[in-house]
């Protein structure tokens, strides 16, 4: 079974926590994938204009490690635009923003 949300919504998020860089965040798509315990993030930034945008595949252990708030496999079914939102930001305090793709 696959989880599906979609949403459009802009969002600030933090890029860097050492030197708080801020940009804005358009969140396209994000689900959550239970047989492989993946979760699926598709989005883009104001620098990317409309023609690009990213992807970001994580496993639930990074979802666990990221994650604001303790969370567990019951909880995917339930995931919003706050807590990717909050994910987002605390993933990238550790690592860089994925490679832009052409639309």
């Amino acid at each position: 079974m696959i989880l599906y949300i979609k949403n459009k919504e802009k969002y600030d998020f933090q890029k860097n926590y050492y030197n708080y860089v801020y940009s804005t965040m358009n969140i396209i798509e994000f689900y959550y994938n239970e047989e492989n315990e993946n979760l699926y993030i598709e989005f883009s930034t104001d620098n990317d204009k409309d023609s690009f945008y990213r992807t970001l595949e994580v496993s639930f252990h990074d979802i666990e490690y990221y994650s604001p708030t303790i969370i567990d496999e019951s909880d995917m079914k339930d995931l919003d635009n706050d807590f990717i939102l909050d994910f987002l930001n605390s993933y990238f305090m550790d690592n860089d923003l994925p490679n832009q793709e052409t639309l």
